[in-house]
């Protein structure tokens, strides 16, 4: 498990980059983007504030550190996903 989440943390950007690729000649590309970036800035914003912890006790800090890294991660996975899928289907209506 653990060596799935390092590759999925290492591969991330190429995964990202790959996503941005994929969805270039989509009409709806600015749109897409700007919703992803306010969802992900929204959930950051809420995963870091002081007053909100989902854990009971978290003295250091790496409950919320990791659930910020599992939470990008899932994000960027599930941008690759949809873009797949566009590119998939994209490519078989031509």
């Amino acid at each position: 498990m653990t060596t799935i989440l390092l590759a999925l943390l290492i591969a991330s950007p190429l995964l990202w980059l790959l996503s941005l690729l994929w969805l270039s000649s989509w009409q709806h590309i600015r749109p897409f983007f700007a919703l992803n970036l306010v969802v992900l800035l929204a959930y950051l914003l809420v995963l870091t504030s002081p007053g909100v912890s989902p854990f009971e006790v978290d003295p250091y800090g790496l409950g919320r550190t990791f659930l910020i890294i599992a939470a990008v991660l899932s994000h960027v996975l599930l941008g690759f996903i949809f873009a797949l899928g566009y590119y998939f289907k994209s490519r078989r209506a031509q």
